[in-house]
């Protein structure tokens, strides 16, 4: 039992010494502390993930009003569905899905800081006709995991803000 212990710990040492950090959080820089989303619609999926990530790495999302040290704009915010794969009866047998943010990042002065930018995050699922009901479901999951994917690589890349001068992560 103590070997146990005494592995654990030496794994918790070990992964604590490699800089290890979950996956979600980075350490943002000054001017990414109080950020402004533009346009501000805080109930619009992708606007709510980016608050939730963004508070959760300790930054405070304030209004326009509230001088903000760097304005997140987002300039698009698509979901395609394609077909990808048709068999030889006609049928469906693939579909595509891409979901494409493109953004900038001011300071307060409008000087940019980055961008802009455009991350996507794509899928291709196999398609079955007999089973629509369960393809709607499935779409709706996809939907949430390629906006998640998104939302994380564009607080990724949030945290290489510096002052104008960026390197892509």
């Amino acid at each position: 039992m103590k070997l146990k212990k005494l592995l654990t710990l030496l794994c918790i040492g070990f992964i604590s010494a490699c800089g290890f950090q979950l996956r979600g959080t980075a350490p943002m820089p000054e001017i990414m502390q109080r950020i402004a989303i533009q346009p501000n619609d805080p109930y619009l999926p992708l606007q709510r993930d980016i608050r939730e990530m963004l508070k959760v790495n300790n930054v405070a999302i304030v209004d326009m009003t509230q001088h903000p040290t760097a304005i997140l704009q987002i300039t698009q915010d698509t979901f395609q569905v394609t077909d990808t794969s048709i068999g030889a009866d006609g049928r469906i047998r693939e579909q595509g899905y891409n979901y494409v943010v493109s953004f900038l990042v001011t300071d307060a002065k409008g000087k940019t800081l980055m961008g802009p930018e455009t991350i996507q995050s794509q899928r291709i699922i196999e398609y079955n006709p007999d089973t629509a009901l369960s393809q709607s479901l499935e779409e709706k999951i996809v939907r949430n995991e390629t906006r998640l994917e998104v939302v994380g690589q564009l607080v990724r890349r949030l945290a290489y803000v510096n002052n104008g001068n960026t390197t892509k992560p």
